[in-house]
């Protein structure tokens, strides 16, 4: 059985899962919005007979979407999420940035960012739609190079499922599915390795920015340097020592100091600020309800001034700035009143938790 056939047999499973079944647009715009992305849904061929099943894996979702007519979507920003998904029938055609890709049956797509594009569903264009929280990607980027993650992942914007690439992600939806679908106690635990593993599967295999820096990385940088990073990646709330680094590192302080000097022209206590500054953003990014002082504290900066002032220079914006943009961006289509909602959709999508960590 080929991956195509294989996917679609074990995508079966999500029928017993039925969110919803429509024929009215504006019903269909509404739930598919508040189950998977903000959207505007345009029908351009015959009348739409809509159905979307959802399996999960604690917050984890697997959704199966079927419009059942021509329709034309174009997504809206949803912060720190990148959606992975399948064509299980049919044909998608992708206009972005004024370009055009048409993707067919047993191709795989990675959408980030969601906004800008067009999506054009064939009437028998039928998708398995997996979001995955961006910061599943840059713990996995910064353990596959042992370096600070890179702004843009430069993922494939579609790839066919096929060859040792493609037959190991198809069997991975398969075990996600089967677990999705299982009824099985204690399925929620899964959900941070699930989501862990399906990001170091398309970095490694579907991101050019990755590779080249783990190439680069292998290549040229000391073990202990690797060591320190990786070390430094995985404590990031504990409050870490130059002595702490370097012992496990096992080298002495100042062959560290001078491997880091060499290899990333700063010194490790730095390259730990600029870690730990990455990830204090992606947290502000991901999380509604934090503050700059949890996410200050949680990150080791404990004078909040110079944290705002490091974050300030970094990123062009003080912290409190990119928390009121993320509100703002949530509660944008929430301020749009009357029937200006026809076409702006409200909803968070089901799959994002109201409150806590981003896993």
């Amino acid at each position: 059985m080929d991956a195509l056939a294989t996917l679609r047999q074990e995508a079966r499973r999500l029928d017993a899962f039925t969110v919803f079944t429509s024929n009215d647009v504006r019903d269909v715009r509404d739930k598919v919005a508040h189950s998977i992305c903000p959207l505007k849904l345009e029908v351009t061929g015959g009348s739409i007979d809509a159905s979307l099943q959802r399996a999960t894996i604690g917050d984890l979702s697997l959704f199966l979407l079927h419009y059942g007519a021509e329709v034309a979507v174009r997504p809206m920003a949803l912060n720190n999420t990148v959606l992975l998904s399948f064509v299980l029938s049919g044909e998608l055609e992708i206009t972005s940035n004024n370009a055009q890709i048409v993707c067919h049956a047993g191709d795989a797509l990675i959408s980030e960012p969601l906004e800008g594009r067009r999506l054009a569903w064939s009437t028998d264009c039928e998708q398995l739609i997996i979001p995955l929280n961006r910061t599943a990607f840059v713990q996995a980027a910064e353990l596959i190079t042992g370096d600070v993650a890179p702004r843009n992942f430069g993922l494939t914007p579609f790839f066919p499922l096929q060859g040792v690439a493609g037959d190991s992600l198809t069997k991975l939806m398969q075990y996600t599915l089967l677990q999705a679908t299982s009824g099985a106690t204690g399925i929620a635990a899964l959900e941070a390795p699930v989501s862990s593993l399906l990001a170091h599967h398309l970095l490694l295999n579907h991101s050019d920015a990755v590779r080249k820096k783990r190439t680069i990385f292998s290549s040229r940088v000391p073990y202990y340097v690797r060591q320190a990073e990786l070390f430094m990646a995985e404590n990031l709330e504990e409050d870490l020592s130059l002595k702490m680094i370097a012992e496990h590192a096992r080298v002495s302080a100042r062959t560290l100091i001078a491997g880091f000097r060499q290899c990333r022209a700063m010194s490790p206590i730095a390259k730990l600020r600029d870690i730990r500054l990455e990830r204090a953003r992606a947290q502000l990014l991901a999380t509604h309800g934090c503050s700059v002082t949890e996410v200050a504290l949680r990150f080791g900066f404990n004078h909040l001034g110079r944290f705002a002032s490091i974050y300030r220079k970094r990123f062009g914006e003080s912290p409190s700035a990119t928390i009121a943009r993320v509100r703002n961006e949530a509660s944008f289509t929430r301020s749009i009143p009357g029937e200006a909602q026809t076409e702006l959709l409200t909803a968070r999508p089901a799959f994002m938790p109201e409150h806590g960590d981003p896993r």
